[in-house]
């Protein structure tokens, strides 16, 4: 059997949205040659080609619902990428050696376009074939959305009756097409999507809410999505089977409990569980890890394969080992570094976690929890501040490195962002500014706190931390995050809180008892606040070539800038006598 390379004018695309963390369901892929069905063959909804040790991609003309085209996202090398032919792949009678097995199979369509019960024949006569094609330690993953959950339920009584061919497939039915193919061992993972994308992975003993625990929504999660009912109303799964008990194959999440039930507190003591899985963007995922019962020794374990996420872990690894070094009033609120390590091509970092939840709801206990981190920053800022005065050095280090690295991720409005060079340099040469350690992510969503005390226990994701920082950033986007929250859009909220002064009266308050608090002049924050646009676009705006996008962003640093030499230029007329 010989595989076809990609087309010489053939351009993969790749989805930056798309969640692929859960292949850490799977045995590591770098070294293993992987087939792939996909709802989008040409998108690669299951990640980068260059994850897989080798992956051939499946294309079926008798299939309902592959596209035929690729949707523009956004391109990558098609590298160790073939394609083969459904039809070939079916039709082929000869033994394939080993070498030319391969080591696994994913169909993953959490879109429910090609696993449904008008492709229900193909596919099984496809999972059929499989046990020829795989070598002996080889698995199958099957990815897709439950038609029994109380959302596809919903959608059928409000909607016109969709043609029989076309429901999709339950997982029963998947399993017993699998069972009947010849696989021994199968293994479902209940799933959590927001729309069609894979939001979290539902643990054995059932959904638990990390956020907005006081939130109805999320209580009425934890009732559906229990122990039992997430085997049946979860509104997708991914099923994970093997040729043969005998061959049983350590997924990637398996490896790295295996190196948590290692560590001294686990050591001879409870199996470790799975507490909670979430999914991020590209291939990252946040795994907490422990002993039944042991809530107080739970782990954190943070994988992916990102260049940028483990560049920003690397950061984040350095910068909480020096946090550890600051009084233990502040120390204890930050999480400590276990372990890292490598599998595959998967980076793994271990973290300890912080008791207590996050918010990112309107809530009774925003308002609460909103203080308690103004306070933690006013603190943290205040032990760490040292006083600059801002010469050609320091406005470079400082202020001028937060322009650069907005100009370096939207590199369309480099001109526009050193419009602001001369102004800026107005508002703060020779100033006397508190340096400080800043946090760079800091909304409430990355406080955690005690839900029954409403106290605040920690602060995580300190990726973008900056030492030397600015002040006021932080506060700042605190500030702006809860506006959002609150239903506000992102540029509304900048707008009415930074050019336009449209606080409200406890905005002002927490403010200005940061101002004090921390020691930093009224004169200094028109530039600290276009420092705050700056930093917001270097590290969380990226809007490639939309034009609309584009023009949005342009009209936001130019009003920034008009800000920016209202302040220059008041600072210039001399003081009244």
């Amino acid at each position: 059997m010989t595989l076809s390379p990609a087309p010489a004018n053939f351009v993969a695309y790749w989805n930056p949205k798309i969640t692929g963390g859960w292949k850490y369901l799977l045995p590591p892929l770098s070294e293993r040659k992987v087939l792939c069905l996909s709802a989008r063959p040409v998108a690669l909804s299951v990640g980068q080609a260059s994850l897989y040790g080798q992956l051939t991609l499946l294309h079926d003309t008798q299939l309902q619902g592959i596209p035929r085209t690729a949707d523009p996202l956004t391109p990558v090398e098609p590298g160790n990428l073939n394609w083969r032919s459904l039809e070939d792949l079916l039709c082929h009678d000869g033994l394939l050696s080993d070498e030319q097995k391969f080591d696994g199979f994913v169909l993953h369509d959490m879109e429910g376009v090609v696993l449904h019960q008008g492709n229900l024949p193909r596919i099984f006569q496809l999972l059929c074939k499989l046990p020829l094609l795989l070598r002996r330690d080889g698995f199958v993953y099957l990815g897709a959305r439950n038609p029994h959950a109380p959302a596809q339920l919903m959608s059928r009584l409000f909607r016109r009756r969709r043609r029989a061919e076309h429901r999709l497939v339950s997982v029963r039915a998947i399993r017993d097409a699998l069972r009947s193919a010849g696989f021994a061992s199968t293994h479902t993972h209940a799933f959590l999507t927001w729309d069609t994308t894979l939001a979290e992975v539902i643990p054995q003993r059932g959904y638990r809410a990390s956020k907005n625990r006081e939130n109805f929504g999320e209580r009425l999660k934890e009732m559906l999505y229990g122990r039992v009912g997430s085997r049946w109303l979860a509104p997708a799964y991914g099923v994970v089977a093997q040729i043969g008990p005998s061959a049983v194959v350590e997924s990637t999440l398996d490896q790295v409990a295996k190196r948590v039930a290692q560590a001294p507190p686990f050591r001879d003591g409870p199996p470790i569980i799975i507490k909670n899985y979430l999914l991020f963007p590209g291939s990252k995922a946040i795994v907490t890890l422990g002993a039944e019962g042991r809530e107080a020794h739970d782990v954190v374990a943070v994988l992916t394969t990102d260049a940028l996420a483990i560049e920003r872990r690397r950061v984040e690894v350095e910068v909480l080992s020096k946090l550890a070094q600051l009084p233990q009033r502040l120390a204890c609120l930050v999480p400590v570094p276990l372990d890292q390590f490598v599998i595959g091509r998967t980076q793994c970092y271990l973290l300890n976690r912080l008791p207590g939840v996050t918010l990112d709801v309107e809530s009774g206990a925003l308002g609460h929890i909103t203080e308690q981190a103004l306070e933690f920053v006013i603190d943290l800022h205040r032990e760490t501040s040292t006083a600059v005065a801002v010469d050609e050095s320091i406005y470079r280090d400082l202020f001028w490195s937060l322009v650069e690295a907005a100009e370096s991720r939207n590199p369309a409005v480099s001109e526009e962002l050193r419009a602001w060079d001369k102004p800026l340099r107005a508002c703060v040469m020779g100033a006397q500014v508190p340096s400080v350690w800043m946090h760079g992510d800091y909304k409430v969503e990355n406080i955690m706190y005690d839900q029954q005390r409403r106290r605040l226990t920690g602060v995580i994701d300190w990726e973008l931390a900056r030492n030397p920082g600015l002040p006021l950033l932080d506060p700042l986007y605190l500030l702006i995050y809860n506006r959002i929250i609150r239903g506000q859009t992102p540029v509304e909220s900048v707008a009415q809180m930074i050019w336009l002064g449209q606080r409200s009266d406890v905005e002002s308050a927490l403010l200005r008892r940061y101002l004090d608090g921390v020691g930093v002049a009224d004169s200094l924050v028109p530039a600290l606040s276009t420092m705050f646009i700056a930093h917001h676009i270097g590290c969380r705006l990226h809007f490639g070539a939309n034009q609309a996008s584009m023009e949005l962003l342009r009209n936001i640093i130019h009003e920034t800038g008009k800000m920016l030499e209202r302040s220059a230029e008041h600072l210039r007329k001399p003081p009244p006598e």
